[in-house]
């Protein structure tokens, strides 16, 4: 028992790889303060004051301005605490990081994943852009399996949209014409929730929130399972490195190699064929959508599109090994849960507006990821 338990923690030590299409960051790895004061810009956004930062925020329009309090919930997700602010539009009650220093007025919405005309209505109802909407819809798909352990519930966060002369909501795809002065050829009209970000365009940030756990499946089993284990050990650096399988290598394999440097001394037993071990994925992903304001020309006025996509993931696997050799019960033991984001998650601005007229959007999202080089699992969406 002493023996698997080790192995055991050796494995949930090493075996956590993943599949980005795109370098790590970890410029943003440590959580954000619990409590922090904005500034409100204007239009629903805010700006961390001078307070929690040595801002850089000189705009005279900004002087004298009293900070807002607002209190972290969960990952860049923020509950606003000031009464006033509150008054102002109870509906949108929570701030999203969208930048290091930069956030936007949102609201949370639950969405039950199993029921199809709740989905389409609040597709509708908060106009959730065409692209983010089709990604939710296939997530219906998959938590319609009853043997799966996926989301049946995700969690939305999505800014107000511009609204027309009649109070209609618009459409990312259709935009928005204000229609109270007729006589020119078209009228630009945004808001009321958006940032300024690169290269002083507007943009909004939507996110979804969702879980899933695999079922378990074979990442090795039968004879070879104990030598492919103590080589995969001894040689983490080589595969973890390996450039053909796009794996991320990070600080703490190097930390399990030089703390378990004799791989003999904990696997002095005989190969079986009922040997196996078994993985599964654990995951919490935050999918972010940029959509940038821009000019239609043939529909002759403004809209919103969404141009780039990006990850946030917090992912563990559970293991499950067993050797007969040792006459032991195996036990499941879980990797500690770390954090991934795509290189620009915070930085999707930039990418919204290089793609701005392209028809299809900057995508990095994660699609996969590995507990070692052969097994597979599918990320969410």
């Amino acid at each position: 028992m002493k023996k698997l338990r080790f192995l055991s923690v050796l494995l949930c030590l090493i075996m956590l790889l993943s599949r980005p299409s795109f370098a790590i960051d970890d410029k943003f790895s440590v959580r954000p303060e619990t409590e922090l004061n904005v500034l409100h810009i204007g239009h629903g956004e805010y700006k961390l004051s001078i307070i929690d930062k040595a801002s850089s925020i000189t705009d005279a329009n900004l002087a004298g301005k009293r900070p807002l309090k607002i209190k972290r919930i969960k990952d860049d997700i923020y509950q606003i605490l000031d009464v006033e602010a509150l008054k102002e539009d109870k509906e949108y009650d929570k701030l999203l990081k969208v930048k290091e220093d930069t956030f936007i007025r949102v609201k949370e919405i639950k969405i039950n994943l199993l029921d199809k005309s709740e989905i389409e209505d609040i597709i509708s109802r908060y106009d959730v852009n065409p692209i983010m909407a089709e990604d939710i819809k296939n997530l219906f798909v998959k938590a319609q399996n009853p043997n799966s352990r996926f989301s049946k519930e995700i969690i939305l966060y999505t800014p107000k949209r511009p609204k027309n002369a009649t109070g209609q909501i618009a459409t990312l795809e259709t935009g928005i014409v204000n229609t109270v002065n007729p006589s020119t050829s078209w009228t630009r009209y945004s808001g009321p929730y958006y940032y300024t970000g690169y290269n002083d365009a507007k943009y909004m940030d939507e996110v979804f929130y969702a879980e899933n756990v695999t079922p378990m499946h074979f990442v090795k089993q039968g004879t070879g399972t104990k030598s492919y284990i103590t080589s995969t050990i001894k040689n983490v650096g080589e595969y973890l490195l390996d450039e053909s399988i796009a794996t991320v290598y990070g600080p703490q394999y190097v930390v399990a190699k030089l703390f378990f440097p004799n791989i003999s001394d904990f696997g002095p037993y005989p190969a079986n064929q009922d040997d196996f071990w078994q993985a599964s994925l654990i995951e919490e992903k935050y999918k972010k959508y940029t959509s940038i304001e821009i000019y239609d020309s043939s529909a002759n006025k403004y809209i919103y599109a969404c141009r780039a996509i990006a990850d946030k993931v917090y992912m563990n696997f559970n293991h499950y090994v067993y050797f007969k050799a040792l006459m032991s019960k195996p036990d499941y033991s879980e990797d500690n849960q770390s954090i991934h984001y795509t290189k620009n998650y915070f930085s999707l601005d930039k990418k919204a507006y290089e793609r701005m007229y392209d028809s299809i959007p900057y995508d990095e999202s994660f699609t996969r990821w590995s507990p070692n080089k052969y097994t597979y699992f599918s990320s969410i969406n």
